[in-house]
């Protein structure tokens, strides 16, 4: 079988691929012993996260003349059902903080002293959390519709979900546990990996050469490179 571009990418940043897939937050969510509190802040960031994955998809379909046209159709299906996906999901949050008592407007670590007493009604970003969206937002306006459909395939929930779904739960579950059962079915479902799957043969009906010395591979992996980067630094130190 001949290689194409995203096993070409993850075979190339195979390492990073695994930190980012496989962080110390993942396996204490599969194993069920992640606190509320962590998973309150976890939680906080990846909603503001789904507001720029949100502008990407909605870039990339306005975009969606620039790409090749035996895909384009193909294309906007795809990335219509996705918009309506993350919207739901969106929802899916507020109603799991809700039901187990999770805080979807946990603030930061290092300023809870400054805001403490004092009313939040806003959802503070983490500097990583904020460079992840300008990314986002820069490369689907900027960036070439290559570039941004390799970002929206490039982002690793399917697998990190995965791996957090194949540890075993431990003995004794946290209180976040049932909370964490959802999350974990959520992103390892067989309908989110067919998303997936199918996003990422678009990516490689793109028709980029697998030769670092052409410009168009180069800047698939400096894309592929970032997101992995990214990806590592949104996971909650553990």
């Amino acid at each position: 079988m001949s290689a194409t571009l995203t096993t070409h990418l993850i075979g190339t940043f195979a390492a990073a691929y695994q930190r980012a897939t496989q962080h110390a937050f993942l396996q204490a969510a599969g194993e069920r012993t992640l606190d509320k509190e962590t998973l309150s802040a976890w939680l906080t960031q990846d909603y503001i996260y789904t507001r720029g994955y949100l502008k990407l998809v909605g870039l990339i379909l306005s975009r969606y003349t620039e790409a090749p046209i035996h895909m384009r159709r193909q294309l906007v299906k795809l990335l219509s059902t996705g918009l309506s996906n993350v919207s739901e999901e969106q929802a899916f949050f507020l109603q799991q903080a809700e039901e187990h008592e999770l805080d979807i407007r946990a603030v930061p670590a290092g300023v809870k002293a400054v805001l403490s007493g004092e009313v939040r009604p806003y959802m503070l970003p983490l500097p990583q959390t904020a460079a992840y969206v300008d990314f986002m937002i820069a490369t689907g306006t900027q960036g070439t519709i290559e570039e941004a459909l390799i970002l929206l395939w490039a982002t690793c929930y399917l697998e990190a979900w995965t791996f957090a779904s194949q540890r075993v739960p431990a003995e004794f579950r946290s209180p976040a546990a049932a909370a964490l059962d959802k999350f974990i079915h959520n992103w390892s479902s067989p309908e989110f990996r067919a998303f997936v799957d199918e996003l990422g043969e678009l990516v490689d009906q793109l028709g980029i050469p697998l030769d670092k010395a052409d410009s168009r591979c180069e800047r698939a992996e400096g894309v592929m490179f970032r997101v992995l980067y990214l990806e590592e630094m949104f996971w909650p130190k553990m």
